[in-house]
């Protein structure tokens, strides 16, 4: 079963405090363009088959803004508030990509019609605000410097400092670019929320094992198996 609840929870929350990541940064965290694409094209999937999920919605909505398509992104915020109309953050996220939170509270919920194929039909249910947190972690055990390979052979390093600063740095499988930012980063719960300098936030959530730690994007499917880091 497809659970978005949780990914939904995380993102309305850092989305509240301000801006999310950007395409280059998130796309770096797939094996391809084509991995993407695909998971995206499952969870539009699921919102067609379930047009009453809000919090499949809202992280929709999410995977359109960063990836540049307001129009999508727009009609998925104008659903959600035909079923929510007191998501104030929705509203915020509507006007940014032109629409009119008014007109969308003015509307009932219409059955999802298939216009474009690229975009999911869009009504909402579940509040993502009121999904439930995962468990605390101890923030003090992920301090360090850590490096994980994800099965394409692509390497990710991540150092974590006892005073909230991180480094990230991405090394593509085939000899591209290495890309290296930093910034500071905070631990809620059991999320880990990276925020750079211009603000752009990259939200995941922290599974501790014995040997390191699980380092999964919020935003992406529920079956994504994230990035197993160690030491």
């Amino acid at each position: 079963t497809k659970n978005y609840q949780q990914a939904a929870a995380a993102l309305y929350a850092v989305l509240s405090a301000g801006p999310g990541w950007d395409w280059t940064t998130l796309s770096s965290m797939y094996a391809s363009t084509a991995v993407y694409s695909e998971q995206l094209r499952a969870l539009e999937q699921y919102v067609k088959e379930n047009p009453q999920a809000a919090d499949a919605r809202f992280v929709l909505a999410y995977q359109y803004l960063t990836c540049s398509h307001p129009d999508a992104a727009r009609k998925q915020y104008e659903e959600i508030l035909k079923l929510q109309p007191a998501d104030q953050l929705s509203a915020q996220l509507l006007q940014l990509v032109g629409g009119d939170p008014a007109a969308a509270d003015g509307q009932a919920a219409a059955p999802p019609a298939a216009e474009q194929p690229d975009q999911p039909e869009q009504p909402p249910a579940a509040d993502p605000a009121d999904a439930a947190p995962p468990a605390e972690i101890d923030a003090a055990k992920i301090v360090g410097a850590w490096n994980a390979v994800r099965k394409d052979g692509a390497k990710f390093s991540l150092t974590l400092t006892d005073d909230a600063k991180f480094i990230w740095a991405f090394e593509p499988a085939k000899g591209g670019k290495r890309q290296e930012f930093d910034g500071k980063y905070s631990v809620d719960g059991a999320i880990l929320v990276m925020e750079r300098a211009d603000g752009a936030q990259m939200p995941g959530l922290v599974t501790l094992s014995e040997t390191g730690f699980n380092f999964k994007l919020y935003g992406g499917p529920p079956d994504d198996p994230g990035l197993d880091f160690q030491k």
